[in-house]
């Protein structure tokens, strides 16, 4: 049986019209919520999107214009067939999954065109790395400090240089932020002149 631990969705960019009914039945199939503890969201339109994503705004007004969904028992802190959806679909999101027993927070971020990201997370949904793989890093930063107390400044560099790509290993990859959600409306488009 699947741990069920507390999760909330962001969902960005313009969504094709086409393609706003499927994704209407995979939130109410996830049963993801307005906020955690209200009942399961049951939108239909693209104006049941658009006034999730109002209402959100309204609540929080430093959020950009996303529509943000909860769930406060989601499998594995997942909505699984949601997120397949999305990527299927190329629409950019980022899940906070809340830690539970064994299982840390994370935070995962899709992103047309980029790789699926997931990263370890404290509480505060800021990423976390090994205290491990800093260690080693700063290991070879004294050592690039001796060499530099040794007149042998070649062998400094070296060393800082491959310190330094340990560390950004550590780091999460830059990734482009999620764009506010829109419904592309295919009957607003104007035509492209030839």
């Amino acid at each position: 049986m699947a741990d069920r631990m507390a999760a909330r969705i962001f969902i960005g960019g313009k969504i094709p019209e086409i393609l706003v009914e499927p994704l209407c039945d995979q939130i109410d199939a996830s049963s993801a919520s307005i906020e955690y503890g209200d009942p399961p969201l049951r939108p239909q339109t693209a104006q049941d999107l658009l006034d999730v994503r109002e209402q959100r705004n309204k609540n929080d007004s430093n959020c950009p214009s996303l529509l943000v969904l909860y769930d406060d028992e989601a499998s594995w802190g997942e909505f699984q067939e949601l997120e397949e959806f999305l990527r299927e679909h190329e629409i950019a999101y980022t899940r906070h999954s809340d830690g539970k027993y064994e299982h840390d927070p994370c935070i995962v971020e899709y992103r047309p065109g980029h790789d699926l990201v997931e990263l370890a997370a404290n509480k505060s949904m800021e990423p976390v790395v090994p205290a491990g793989e800093v260690q080693k890093a700063l290991d070879k930063l004294d050592e690039a400090i001796k060499h530099d107390h040794h007149g042998r400044t070649g062998a400094a560099e070296a060393v800082m240089m491959k310190a330094r790509r340990m560390l950004r290993k550590l780091l999460p990859p830059e990734l482009p932020p999620l764009e506010s959600f829109e419904i592309d409306s295919i009957k607003n488009k104007e035509p492209e002149s030839g």
